[in-house]
């Protein structure tokens, strides 16, 4: 396919409790915009109903494909058989458990276009409650993971709450990022398009990959993802990518969406834990150019994946 201003690519892997309402909200803010946006999944060969659903929806959405792979080639994997598939000027990628709550498109894509310098840029998220979540980070490193080897993250939270003392924290630039989003009011979904936003742009070091826009312009130097990542770490790196080629990595001022964070929600398996591990490992040995910092993040990368105690447990059924 061709001529397509944007394509939506929508990676699924036993979905089926998300995927309708993520497709519904494209269609229920963006249906005036057949012919400019195409939405493709990529179903990672899912156990459940989450294919049968996805074709129930191509009977009524006029906009949708689906690529049905035969394994589970992880995220950025499918994200590249999407980029090979459609020839779109633009890409929003979109996980499952994402869902649009008003239109964030419409203002946003003609900002992002017009600066040819743009690679990559998040937009901002919400929980399902319209609590702010943290969708742009500092460079992964040992000052960043303190917050969560340490588990403090809850208590950052609630220091958060006192003005003061988060004025103070959101000077210190290794918690800029989270203490500005924590700081953010609560969204009410039925007054968000009562709301100003700026559509303005902010260079930052990395976004989540959940609501992530690539343009097609950096993808044509660089590839896209690297194959070698399954799950996690792959996002921070393309946007790594994307600076060392000249271009810029953004958040923009615009609607958030909704996202059903799971690994916040402690739904996280020894599968899923695997696989970040592998992932950051990779990461690390590929983007901390530091030799001293990458030994150090090497060592306690099974304290951030598993905690002290896992890393023990690890440690000593390992026979190391």
């Amino acid at each position: 396919m061709t001529d397509i201003d944007l394509a939506i690519v929508i990676v699924t892997y036993n979905s089926e409790k998300d995927i309708v309402r993520c497709l519904n909200s494209i269609h229920k803010f963006h249906d005036e915009y057949i012919g400019q946006i195409h939405v493709i999944v990529v179903d990672n060969a899912s156990s459940d109903n989450t294919l049968g659903l996805v074709r129930e929806t191509v009977n009524w959405c006029r906009y949708l494909s689906i690529i049905e792979s035969k394994n589970n080639v992880g995220f950025g994997n499918a994200c590249n058989l999407a980029f090979s598939k459609i020839d779109s000027a633009s890409y929003l990628l979109l996980n499952p458990d994402a869902f649009f709550v008003c239109d964030s498109l419409s203002l946003s894509l003609p900002v992002l276009v017009a600066d040819s310098r743009v690679a990559v840029c998040g937009f901002p998220l919400v929980f399902e409650d319209g609590v702010s979540q943290s969708s742009v980070y500092r460079y992964t490193s040992v000052v960043t993971w303190i917050p969560t080897i340490l588990g403090v993250r809850r208590l950052l939270e609630i220091m958060l709450s006192y003005r003061i003392i988060a004025h103070v924290l959101k000077s210190w630039p290794p918690l800029y990022e989270f203490s500005n989003s924590q700081m953010k009011p609560r969204l009410n979904f039925s007054e968000v398009n009562n709301l100003e936003y700026t559509y303005l742009l902010r260079d930052v070091d990395w976004v989540c990959g959940a609501c992530m826009y690539i343009s097609r312009s950096f993808l044509n130097q660089y590839g896209g993802f690297d194959r070698r990542f399954f799950l996690y770490g792959e996002d921070e790196d393309l946007c790594i990518a994307a600076k060392r080629l000249g271009f810029r990595v953004c958040s923009i001022d615009a609607p958030p969406l909704a996202h059903d964070l799971g690994w916040n929600k402690n739904r996280i398996n020894s599968v899923v834990a695997k696989y970040k591990y592998d992932s950051l490992a990779l990461f690390i040995n590929k983007n901390i150019k530091n030799s001293i910092h990458r030994l150090a993040m090497l060592y306690i990368l099974p304290v951030y994946i598993y905690g002290f105690a896992g890393a023990l447990s690890r440690f000593f059924r390992s026979g190391k």
